[in-house]
């Protein structure tokens, strides 16, 4: 019952963090890197794997498969504006910090979720 509630909690702090309208030509580098920081010290990231190609953002594998698409998506473009800069696309991996599975892969801005 306790890690049922934790994840629901992580959900809505991962959806409040990241659910913030995010106008990408507007938004800066640092203004990422303050919503990513947030997440990571909430233990819903981890940081990202630059061990292979494409690069892989580590997540916490039950908040990831607790929350939305939306959601999803949000917490890769918060690592992709930090990476490369809000008007900038990279391929990257979403991999479990457990198991380190790929659950998705983000090619060219798209999601497929694992």
């Amino acid at each position: 019952m306790a890690i049922r509630r934790q994840v629901f909690l992580a959900c809505l702090s991962v959806a409040a963090l990241l659910s913030i309208e995010r106008g990408a030509a507007a938004e800066s580098k640092e203004a990422c890197l303050q919503r990513w920081l947030v997440a990571e010290r909430a233990q819903i990231v981890y940081g990202i794997s630059k061990a292979s190609l494409p690069w892989a953002l580590i997540v916490d594998e039950d908040v990831w498969a607790q929350i939305p698409y939306g959601t999803k998506i949000a917490m890769i473009e918060t690592m992709q504006c930090i990476i490369a800069g809000p008007d900038m696309f990279i391929n990257l991996d979403a991999r479990g910090h457990r198991s380190n599975k790929v659950l998705g892969e983000w090619r060219w801005g798209r999601l497929e979720v694992k």
